[in-house]
C-alpha cells in the first residue's frame, strides 16, 4: 500500500495542476480580452484563441 501512495499522489497532483492551468487559461483568454476588446477592436473572444 505505501508504494502506491506516491503514484496516486502524483496523478492527483497532475490533475489538480491541469485543472488550475485550464482555469487560468480560460480567465486569461476569455475574460481579459473582453476588457481589451474596445481598444483592439475584436468583439469576439473566440478570435483570441489563435495565440
Amino acid at each position: 500500500m505505501p508504494h502506491m501512495a506516491p503514484m496516486w499522489w502524483t496523478v492527483t497532483y497532475m490533475m489538480m495542476v491541469m485543472c488550475m492551468l485550464t482555469m487560468t487559461s480560460m480567465i486569461y483568454f476569455y475574460f481579459i480580452p473582453k476588457g481589451k476588446s474596445n481598444k483592439m477592436g475584436q468583439p469576439t473572444p473566440s478570435s483570441n484563441w489563435k495565440w
